[in-house]
């Protein structure tokens, strides 16, 4: 195959998402979601520009959720959840951990060649779902009547970079959850664990063609 028309090479980003939880301790919010992944891509383009580009990547994120009556400073007892062992009490309180996932991101892109600068710059945008598998998530500690981690899930993914001298791509992605990876009791007390699902992620990626 063409060269310019098919390529493959290593991929990789990085997530930043503001924190939207209100204050747990009457000073100190949650820290914001954050995350990473790194793995391989294959692009097909065609001459007109419209084209597809498949990854597989492994993928890491801090998942940082609280829930229950924030608006007062959890007590001792609301922390220990009983005899001190550490954990959260599900009236108020929260969780946190690393989860580790396979992303398999599928888009539809279109590469702008300009034919005066395309051996520079080209521009591009694209768009597709992200399948995730989940294979190591975070320890739901007591909370499993009320917590129930989803191994697949799917988003959406919107964005758009530039590809420098046809080897090197650089894009801003911005990503939805069309499914949420906790499934929770529907109470009032997870209200602000759902506003997180609302809200999109923020992603800014690299890929280096072969």
């Amino acid at each position: 195959a063409n060269a310019q028309l098919v390529q493959f090479g290593v991929t990789g980003d990085v997530a930043f998402d503001r924190s939207v939880a209100k204050h747990l301790d009457g000073g100190n919010p949650t820290q914001p979601d954050k995350g990473w992944s790194a793995g391989v891509k294959i692009k097909v383009s065609s001459p007109l520009g419209i084209g597809v580009d498949v990854g597989a990547k492994f993928a890491r994120e801090d998942r940082n959720y609280i829930w229950g009556k924030l608006d007062n400073v959890p007590t001792a007892d609301d922390l220990n959840n009983g005899g001190g062992n550490g954990q959260l009490s599900t009236e108020s309180g929260g969780i946190k951990g690393k989860v580790s996932f396979l992303s398999v991101p599928i888009n539809l892109r279109y590469d702008l060649k300009l034919p005066a600068v395309k051996r520079i710059v080209i521009p591009f945008a694209f768009t597709g779902p992200e399948f995730c598998y989940t294979f190591d998530g975070f320890s739901k500690k007591n909370l499993s009547d009320y917590v129930k981690e989803r191994k697949n899930n799917w988003n959406y993914n919107l964005g758009f970079g530039v590809i420098l001298a046809r080897h090197i791509e650089v894009s801003y992605v911005y990503s939805i959850r069309m499914t949420k990876p906790l499934g929770l009791r529907d109470s009032d007390d997870f209200a602000e664990v759902r506003s997180r699902y609302k809200s999109g992620r923020n992603k800014v990626g690299l890929t280096i063609y072969f």
